[in-house]
C-alpha cells in the first residue's frame, strides 16, 4: 500500500467568532496629557545588581487639560518646580497628584513613553505614600495604563500616548503642523546645583544634539533663568502633545465614531475601527486556541530582512508602496481550520502545513527564499539542504515554483475569504496618498500599517500589583509568577498572568501527607487570529522574493519593504499606486554590515545610516569601511534604563562593541537533515566550506569629504581548511511527494 493512502483522515475544529465592537456616541475631550522632567543625581551602588548606577530625580512636573477638564475658572495649564529648601521629589509628585484632583475624582491623563519613565516616577513615590496602584500591560515588558486610586476615592488613569502614536513628540508635533512645536533644553546640564541658575546661556555642548550653532548663536542671553526655561520649555511639551492626541482622537472619531482614550494601542484602535466599521460578518473570523494556535504560530515569520552580499556599488534602492496593505487584498484564511492529512503540494489547499523540504543549489536559485526557525524558536535563516518546518501554503507552493522540493506531512485547511479587507484598504490608501490635510494623511498611514499585526496578539492577561508581603504569599499560591521582587521593606512588585493559575495536588507518601502545584492553565497558548497575520507576512515576503533573484539584477539586501538591487526595475513596475514599487535612492556606494546595520551614500552625496540598537549618529562613514574590512568598532552610547523591579530609572554610558564583517557573513546556513549538522555553502565556489572569503572590494574611489581622490585597497583572504561536502543531494528522494 502507498505509505500516503493510509491516511486520510480529517479533523473539523470549531472557534469562537470574533466579536464586533461598539461604537461610542459622543467625542471623548474629557482628558489631558503630563509630562516630567528629571536630572541626575549622582552614582550610588544599586542593591539589586552588581553595578553602579546613576539614578534619576524629578525636579518639574506639569499637566495641561482639554477645556471640557476645567471647573471654577481654575488654569488648565499647572507645572511644578522642585522646592530649592527642601529638594523634595516626593513632596513635588505628591503636590502634582493633589492639584490634579481639583478638577474632579476621575481624571484621565496622557503621557508620552509612560511606560519606560514618567509611570516608573509616579509608582515610585505613590506606593510609600498609600495610594493603590493598578498597573495594566500588553504583554509582560510593555506597560500602556497606570490606574491610581487616592486616600480621597479620586480615581486617576494614566495612558501611554506612545504605544499610540510611536514616534518622538518632535516629529509628532512638526507632521501633525502643531502651532507649539517640542522646545530645545539643555538635560545635562541640570543637577541639584544649577536647579535655581540665572546667568549666561549653558556652553553650545548641551545643545549640539537639538540645534545648530547659528541658532544657538541667535537665542543665547546674559540673563538665563534655568527655572524659567524649564517651564517654558514643560509648557511648550504638553501643549505640543495635547494637540497631537486632539487631531488624531477628532480623526479617528470622524471616521469611525471611536474615541482613543477607550483604546490603548494603535493596533488596537485599528483593529476597533475595522471591526467596527468594516468588517463583514459572512468572512467568520475566529480566534483559534491551543495546539492549532501553537501550530500556526510557527508559521508567522514576520518581514524578510537579509544581506547578500556586503557591498555595492552604483545601485539603486527601491521601497514596495504599503507592502501589508496590498497584500491584504488577496484571499485570507477565514472561518473554522479542518485537520488534514494526506495533502500535495499541487493540491486546492488553503491554510498552513508542516512539510519537510530541500532547498535547490545556487545553480538553481542564487539566493533562497524560504524562512526556517531553529528549535528553539529565536533564530530565522533562510538555509540551503534539507529542513522541515510550517509554512503558509502560498508560500510553500512559491518556493516550489523556484526549485524547492516539498513533502507535506499535515495541514490546516482554512476557507478562502475573498475580499475582507478591500473595503478598509481601497477606502483608506486614497486618503494617505491624495490628503492635503496632514492629520488624515498621518492616520490614514496609521490605520494602513498597524492593523495586521493585531490578529497576531495573543489573548493574554498580565497583571502587575504592589503589594505587601501577605498577599504576595497568596499570589505566589495562586498563580504561575512570572516575576517577584521586593521593592521596599514589605512592599513586593508581583507580576503573573491571570490565564496562568495553579491547583494544587495533595500527595500522600507512605503518611506524609503533601502538596505540590500544578500548572492547570501555562497561559502562553491563549487565544489569537494569528492565521490572518501570518498569512499577510507570508505574502508579504513573496513579494519581496521576487526581487531576490532577478536574471542579470543582482540584489544586495532586503528589509521588510525594500530592497537595494544593482539596476533599475523597468518602468512598468515602478509608481506610487499601491502594490507598485518606487525608487527611494540612486545609490553610489552601498555598505551592508548585517540586517539593520548598513549606510547608503546615495548620487547626491547624501549618507543614510542604519544601525539597530546604537545611535547611527554615533557612527561615520569611515566607521562602517572598518567594519566592512573585518574590524570591531567601539561606541559609547548614553542610554535609559527602567527599573520596575525596584521602581528606579537610571541613566548608563555603554561601551558598545559592533563585530566587522566576519569571514563567513555573507554564506548561507545548509542543514544536512532537520535539526542537526550546520555547514557553511558558498555560492561563488558550489560547496560546503568553514568559511567565505573576503571579498576583494575596491573602495570608493573619491572622497566626497575631503574631495580627494583614494587608492584603490585590496583585502588579504584569510587562510582556512575547506570542510568536507555532507550534503546528500538524493534527500528529497525519501521524501518525493510526486
Amino acid at each position: 500500500m502507498d505509505s500516503k493512502e493510509w491516511i486520510d483522515v480529517q479533523v473539523n475544529y470549531s472557534f469562537p467568532s470574533l466579536s464586533q465592537p461598539y461604537t461610542q456616541k459622543e467625542l471623548d475631550m474629557f482628558y489631558g496629557v503630563m509630562d516630567i522632567e528629571t536630572f541626575t543625581s549622582g552614582s550610588e551602588s544599586n542593591q539589586y545588581e552588581d553595578i553602579v548606577i546613576r539614578p534619576q530625580k524629578p525636579y518639574a512636573i506639569g499637566y495641561l487639560l482639554n477645556d471640557a477638564m476645567v471647573k471654577d475658572n481654575i488654569s488648565p495649564i499647572r507645572t511644578f518646580y522642585i522646592d530649592e529648601a527642601e529638594y523634595d521629589s516626593d513632596r513635588l509628585i505628591l503636590n502634582f497628584i493633589h492639584d490634579l484632583q481639583k478638577h474632579g475624582k476621575k481624571i484621565t491623563l496622557f503621557a508620552h513613553n509612560l511606560g519606560k519613565f514618567d509611570g516608573i516616577i509616579l509608582c515610585s513615590t505613590l506606593t510609600r505614600y498609600g495610594y493603590k496602584i493598578d498597573t495594566r500591560w500588553v504583554d509582560e515588558n510593555k506597560l500602556y495604563k497606570i490606574v491610581v486610586t487616592t486616600p480621597e476615592g479620586g480615581r486617576l488613569t494614566f495612558i501611554d500616548s506612545l504605544n499610540i502614536l510611536n514616534s518622538n513628540l518632535g516629529s509628532l508635533a512638526k507632521s501633525f503642523k502643531s502651532r507649539v512645536l517640542k522646545g530645545h533644553f539643555p538635560y545635562n546640564f541640570v543637577n541639584e546645583a544649577t536647579l535655581n541658575y540665572f546667568g549666561k546661556t549653558p556652553h553650545f555642548s548641551y545643545y549640539s544634539d537639538f540645534i545648530d550653532y547659528k541658532e544657538y548663536i541667535e537665542t543665547r542671553s546674559d540673563c538665563w533663568d534655568l527655572k524659567a526655561q524649564c517651564i517654558q520649555y514643560l509648557e511648550s511639551d504638553l501643549r505640543a502633545l495635547l494637540f497631537v492626541l486632539n487631531a488624531f482622537n477628532g480623526e479617528v472619531y470622524k471616521d469611525a465614531h471611536l474615541n482613543i482614550t477607550k483604546y490603548n494601542t494603535i493596533s488596537s484602535i485599528t483593529y476597533n475601527v475595522f471591526m467596527s466599521s468594516y468588517y463583514e460578518t459572512d468572512h467568520n473570523l475566529v480566534r483559534v486556541r491551543g495546539n492549532v494556535e501553537s501550530f500556526i504560530r510557527k508559521a508567522y515569520y514576520g518581514g524578510t530582512c537579509r544581506v547578500f552580499k556586503n557591498e555595492l556599488f552604483n545601485g539603486f534602492t527601491y521601497d514596495k508602496v504599503s507592502i501589508y496593505p496590498s497584500v491584504m487584498l488577496n484571499d485570507m484564511p477565514v472561518g473554522n481550520p479542518k485537520l488534514v492529512y494526506n495533502i500535495n503540494i499541487k493540491d486546492d489547499f488553503f491554510g498552513f502545513v508542516k512539510a519537510k523540504v530541500l532547498a535547490p543549489p545556487n545553480t538553481v536559485l542564487k539566493n533562497t527564499v524560504l524562512p526556517y526557525r531553529d528549535p528553539k524558536g529565536v533564530t530565522i535563516t533562510y538555509p540551503r539542504g534539507c529542513f522541515e518546518g510550517v509554512w503558509f501554503f502560498e508560500e510553500l507552493k512559491h518556493a516550489h515554483s523556484l526549485g524547492y522540493k516539498v513533502s507535506i506531512e499535515y495541514g490546516f485547511s482554512f476557507q478562502r475569504g475573498k475580499g475582507l479587507f478591500n473595503k478598509y484598504i481601497n477606502e483608506i490608501f486614497p486618503k494617505k496618498k491624495l490628503a492635503l490635510d496632514p492629520v488624515s494623511r498621518i492616520t490614514a498611514k496609521l490605520m494602513l500599517n498597524s492593523l495586521y499585526g493585531r490578529f497576531g496578539i495573543r489573548d493574554r492577561d498580565i497583571a502587575v500589583e504592589f503589594v505587601g508581603g501577605e498577599r504576595a504569599w497568596e499570589l505566589e499560591n495562586t498563580y504561575n509568577l512570572m516575576e517577584m521582587s521586593e521593592i521596599y521593606n514589605d512592599l513586593y512588585l508581583v507580576k503573573y498572568n491571570k490565564k496562568a493559575k495553579l491547583s494544587w495536588e495533595v500527595q500522600n507518601d507512605n503518611g506524609v501527607v503533601s502538596s505540590k502545584p500544578v500548572f492547570a492553565n501555562s497561559g502562553k497558548a491563549g487565544g489569537s487570529s494569528v492565521h490572518i497575520s501570518a498569512a499577510i507576512t507570508a505574502y508579504a515576503r513573496i513579494e519581496i522574493a521576487k526581487f531576490m533573484n532577478i536574471p542579470g539584477n543582482e540584489c544586495f539586501y532586503t528589509d521588510t519593504d525594500s530592497v537595494v538591487i544593482q539596476n533599475m526595475l523597468p518602468d512598468t513596475e515602478v509608481g506610487d499606486d499601491l502594490g507598485k514599487i518606487r525608487l527611494e535612492y540612486i545609490v553610489r556606494h552601498g555598505i551592508f554590515i548585517r540586517e539593520k546595520l548598513y549606510c547608503l551614500l546615495t548620487n547626491e552625496y547624501k549618507l543614510i545610516k542604519k544601525a539597530s540598537g546604537v545611535d547611527s549618529k554615533s557612527l561615520t562613514y569611515s566607521d562602517y569601511i572598518s567594519l566592512l574590512a573585518g574590524n570591531n568598532v567601539t561606541l559609547t552610547n548614553t542610554k535609559f534604563f527602567s527599573h520596575w523591579n525596584h521602581l528606579t530609572i537610571t541613566i548608563n554610558d555603554l561601551l558598545i562593541t559592533l563585530r566587522g564583517v566576519p569571514s563567513s557573513s555573507t554564506a548561507i546556513i545548509i542543514y544536512n537533515k532537520p535539526h542537526t549538522d550546520l555547514v557553511v555553502y558558498s555560492p561563488s565556489t558550489n560547496k560546503n566550506i568553514n568559511y567565505i572569503p573576503y571579498a576583494k572590494r575596491p573602495f570608493l574611489p573619491y572622497d566626497p569629504v575631503n574631495n580627494t581622490a583614494r587608492e584603490r585597497i585590496k583585502i588579504s583572504e584569510p587562510k582556512q581548511p575547506l570542510a568536507s561536502k555532507i550534503i546528500p543531494t538524493d534527500w528529497y528522494r525519501l521524501y518525493n511527494p510526486y
